[in-house]
């Protein structure tokens, strides 16, 4: 379910493969679905006209098992995904963080003309 609320049905199978991955009860998880190409780089126009099985990328878990994380620091939040997170290859994958700069991390996907990146504060916990 996206975060304005809509389901994605376009993707039956990767609802599927979410719930049948995701080891817990319950999960609310922060990612994107994403297209790759062949050399690994996301894909937008293969997402958009469903040219091929999209990935669901996690990199937070927002609630887990009943359980609301949102005033827990992100590198909590990390650690306690990746517990969850598939351990055999799977169309539901774990976004590792890299500790660095924004501002060097924001060159570097420019000059890769990568599509975008999802920034939170390491220490930093979801408002309400």
């Amino acid at each position: 379910m996206s975060r304005n609320g809509h389901t994605f049905e376009h993707w039956p199978y990767l609802n599927v493969e979410l719930a049948h991955a995701i080891r817990c009860e319950t999960a609310v998880l922060d990612g994107e679905i994403v297209c790759f190409d062949d050399t690994g780089r996301p894909n937008f126009h293969k997402l958009l006209f469903r040219r091929d099985w999209p990935v669901f990328c996690a990199f937070d878990v927002l609630m887990l098992n009943g359980r609301d994380l949102r005033q827990l620091p992100l590198v909590e939040r990390k650690a306690r995904l990746k517990v969850i997170m598939p351990r055999v290859q799977s169309r539901v994958r774990c976004v590792d963080h890299i500790a660095r700069t924004g501002s060097e991390f924001y060159r570097l996907v420019c000059e890769r003309d990568l599509e975008g990146i999802v920034a939170k504060w390491k220490r930093g916990h979801v408002s309400d």
